[in-house]
């Protein structure tokens, strides 16, 4: 019989001991993968990073024999939405979230009113009754879509920020060892950078690479001025009322982020009080059932198309050894 591997970026850890992996990513990918595959089971693994993905794939397969088939899946973060299309059809064994990563599925405002639900359901259940917050929870998706939107807008400025700086490493070749670095955006306080600080640290980094890199191919578009103009275009774009309103934020920001700015929006405006952990555990765990009412939740649905991508895997592995 076969064996199906998929791995993923999260630390390996029991995918049904959800309190010990802080952002639930084997837990919600075996469910959701799972549903799509109801004959033959895909374990679901942690690799502990990015870093390696394919070779550790590469050595299970070999470590566990020829019916073993190992495939992973990575984050986009911020690189080109087309590198995630494609790895859905190029037949290789790695794959990459349509969204910039798991979180980003939490995110979307069916779950979060399901879990919202779920956690009012549970409060009503204490012994001495429920807090006076419990009724507070946002249990309207439109609701909570205008929050998410929201904490976009507020984010809009930092999400700018990395988005200009993935793009130019992608546009340059360093054959040294400087790269484009990520800076921290957030102050010591918690408060996000504002617009002329990104501006600033994107200048900066521009900076540090023309001086750094040994040989720079395109080393016009590390200029700083039109790595500004480059910043100010992504920010306009992403700041537009169309483009909150389509939910594209979900698929591009950062969902840990917009999850936390949904966390303290919870704490700060509806006097609710919930760990983040918490939070996270209910949208972990509204997820599946979410899914399982409406499989047309995620369109496109990278969890169907991991599924088959894995199948299609094992099958072409099998005529190869025949």
């Amino acid at each position: 019989m076969r064996e199906l591997i998929l791995l993923c970026e999260t630390a390996a850890v029991p995918p049904d001991d959800i309190e010990a992996d802080p952002s639930f990513e084997i837990r919600v990918i075996s469910d959701l993968v799972n549903a799509n595959s109801p004959k033959e089971e895909i374990q679901v693994q942690g690799c502990g990073g990015c870093r390696g993905l394919g070779a550790v794939a590469a050595y299970l397969e070999k470590a566990r024999g020829r019916h073993a088939v190992a495939a992973y899946v990575q984050d986009r973060d911020y690189r080109p939405l087309k590198w995630a299309e494609d790895s859905y059809t190029d037949g290789k064994r790695g794959f990459m979230w349509r969204r910039h990563e798991v979180e980003n599925y939490l995110a979307e405002p069916e779950v979060v009113v399901q879990a919202m639900e779920t956690l009012r359901a549970s409060l009503t259940e204490l012994p001495s009754g429920p807090p006076s917050w419990a009724d507070a929870l946002p249990v309207r998706v439109q609701a909570v879509h205008e929050v998410l939107s929201d904490c976009a807008r507020q984010r809009a400025v930092v999400e700018a920020a990395s988005m200009t700086l993935w793009s130019l490493q992608g546009d340059i070749d360093c054959m040294g060892r400087v790269q484009v670095r990520q800076p921290v955006l957030v102050h010591p306080s918690g408060a996000l950078f504002e617009r002329w600080e990104c501006v600033s640290a994107i200048r900066r980094e521009c900076e540090r690479v023309i001086t750094g890199a040994r040989t720079l191919q395109n080393r016009a578009v590390l200029d700083p001025d039109q790595a500004e103009r480059r910043y100010e275009a992504i920010l306009a774009e992403i700041s537009t009322v169309e483009y909150r309103a389509q939910r594209r934020f979900l698929r591009d920001f950062g969902g840990a982020e917009l999850l936390t700015s949904f966390h303290r929006w919870l704490s700060q405006s509806c006097g609710v009080r919930i760990r983040r952990q918490r939070l996270m555990t209910e949208l972990a765990l509204a997820a599946p059932a979410v899914y399982t009412n409406n499989p047309r939740l995620f369109d496109p649905d990278d969890f169907r198309e991991l599924a088959e991508g894995i199948v299609s895997l094992a099958e072409a592995r099998a005529k190869a050894w025949a």
